[in-house]
């Protein structure tokens, strides 16, 4: 079988299972769609059609036609007024209707003529209502106009004969209305069936549209949806590590080649998931042999080393007064050393806790670690002639989840590392708050500062600021990278901001815990006391 681009040879479908795609399918089914919408539109467009061609015949034609008739009959009414007027006074002034009605007369006729060409029916009324006017005017109206009127000139014969004359014009007028209003009814009834038939087509249409939506609609539930239906659970099933979840290889091509990539994916993820798991067991026996083995040197050095602090303090207690001052100087070096190297065995260890997770976690109040650690280091800052200065809001206890010693730790050696370096008669002023869903620590100090080429490297293991080296202020390089290593496993960060000369601040953020979730704590609560430790060497130059 050839193989894919991907490396993977395709799977065939499963038996009874659709080898189509799923953008076949959509095409059919948007092809059913458009030829609908086509169909629909020309029905549509038939039927506007025929509605404007039927009112253009009605209000165009047959209605100026039906309007020239009444007015054919409406001017001989006229006429017929001004004769009966002249024939009761006399008055020619009394023909102004009968000249009006026979200026009119034969414009409205030459409309109904005009009209009935090639209706053989309507030309042969048009025709008899016009002879059936001029009947009138020629055996009445004119022999009346020729005599004299008034009462005395009344012909009983002329004027039956005027009046049989007229109702066989209204007779003729009558039957060309009707036949008129025949062809109205015509027009609209023929109308009417053409819609009656644009209607039943745009149903069937529809008919057929639903149908095919339908069996459209069956079709992706079956060979797309439910089988992407199957792949969402599958998928679920295996975010929540359940093994052996597999996804059926069914429906549409493309929805099976997914099928296949999750399968393969998930077993992938198995193989992976065993070998993690391998790695992470070896990954506990490394750290648990570097903590034996840090322990053990430790151990193993702090004997020697406490061996060779007695001997130093033996010879300086023994020898008082009588050493010379170049041995008095070998003797100051020799403890400066022994306590350069405890210090580095001390904060060695403390960054090996402080790097193993915690599982010491409990609702503490920032606000009291902060408070305790300004006190514990208070009677230092004495000594060394700086101020220690703080400032907090008692109402709020800054409830933070975290291990009670390692944050104290953290504390205290930022609190260290501004009194270390501040000058004497400085100050350090350290302030704790909440803003929003954080706690921020701050501890400022006044003293040497941090050159600001070296603030990126703050927090490397072993690495001092120069300015701190130039002056000999002894530490280890260790007490910025411990505080770190603390806040990391606390969801915190430390942030540091320096003018060399003018001081250092440590700005550290926590995140708070919800005060609900502590409100059982009534009060300062007691805080856990950290193993006895000697005071850590901070960064140099930090806070």
């Amino acid at each position: 079988m050839t193989s894919t681009r991907s490396g993977r040879r395709p799977r065939p479908a499963p038996a009874g299972g659709s080898t189509g795609t799923v953008a076949g399918l959509l095409r059919r089914v948007q092809a059913l769609a458009l030829v609908g919408v086509l169909l629909l539109g020309v029905l549509g467009l038939a039927g506007a059609v025929l509605s404007l061609r039927a009112t253009s015949t009605l209000t165009d034609e047959l209605m100026p036609v039906q309007s020239a008739n009444d007015s054919v009959l409406q001017a001989l009414t006229d006429a017929e007024t001004g004769v009966r007027a002249y024939s009761l006074t006399g008055l020619r002034t009394t023909l102004g209707p009968y000249f009006a009605g026979i200026a009119e007369l034969p414009g409205h006729e030459r409309v109904l003529r005009q009209y009935a060409e090639g209706d053989a029916e309507l030309a042969e009324l048009v025709a008899a209502q016009e002879d059936a006017a001029q009947a009138w005017l020629d055996g009445y109206a004119a022999p009346k106009l020729a005599g004299p009127g008034g009462p005395g000139a009344f012909d009983a014969e002329l004027f039956a004969t005027g009046r049989a004359r007229f109702d066989a014009l209204r007779t003729r007028h009558a039957a060309v209305s009707e036949a008129l209003t025949d062809r109205v009814v015509a027009i609209e009834e023929d109308t009417r069936r053409r819609l009656v038939a644009l209607v039943i087509g745009t149903g069937l249409v529809l008919a057929a549209l639903l149908a095919g939506a339908l069996v459209g609609t069956r079709r992706l539930d079956r060979e797309v949806v439910v089988p992407l239906a199957r792949l969402e659970d599958t998928v679920h099933a295996l975010t929540q590590a359940r093994q052996g979840a597999r996804a059926p290889e069914a429906g549409r091509r493309e929805v099976r080649s997914v099928a296949v990539a999750l399968n393969e994916l998930a077993e992938a993820q198995e193989r992976a998931r065993a070998v993690e798991e391998q790695v992470r067991d070896e990954l506990r026996r490394l750290d648990a042999a570097r903590t034996d083995f840090v322990s053990n040197v430790s151990h193993e050095l702090r004997t020697p080393l406490t061996t060779i602090a007695g001997y130093v303090e033996m010879v300086a207690d023994e020898f008082e007064g009588e050493l010379s001052p170049r041995h008095e100087r070998m003797l100051d070096a020799g403890r400066r050393n022994v306590e350069r190297l405890r210090s580095l065995i001390d904060d060695i260890l403390t960054l090996s806790r402080a790097e193993s997770p915690s599982t010491d976690l409990q609702t503490v109040s920032l606000r009291d670690v902060v408070a305790d650690c300004v006190v514990d280091l208070r009677m230092t800052a004495s000594g060394r002639g700086v101020d220690l200065a703080l400032a907090q809001d008692r109402r709020d206890p800054l409830l933070v989840l975290a291990d009670p010693g390692q944050l104290s730790r953290a504390v205290l050696n930022l609190l260290s590392n501004a009194v270390k370096f501040s000058p004497e008669g400085g100050s350090v002023e350290v302030t704790s708050r909440r803003e929003g869903e954080a706690l921020v620590l701050t501890v400022a100090d006044h003293g040497i500062g941090i050159p600001a080429a070296e603030l990126a490297q703050l927090g490397t293991r072993f690495f001092r600021a120069s300015n701190a080296v130039d002056q000999s202020i002894p530490g280890t390089g260790l007490g910025l990278r411990i505080v770190q290593t603390i806040l990391e496993h606390h969801g915190g960060r430390l942030h540091l901001a320096s003018v060399v000369g003018e001081g250092t601040t440590a700005t550290v953020r926590l995140p708070a815990q919800a005060r609900e979730q502590g409100a059982e704590l009534q009060g300062p609560q007691p805080q856990s006391e950290p193993e006895p430790q000697p005071e850590p060497e901070p960064q140099p130059g930090t806070p």
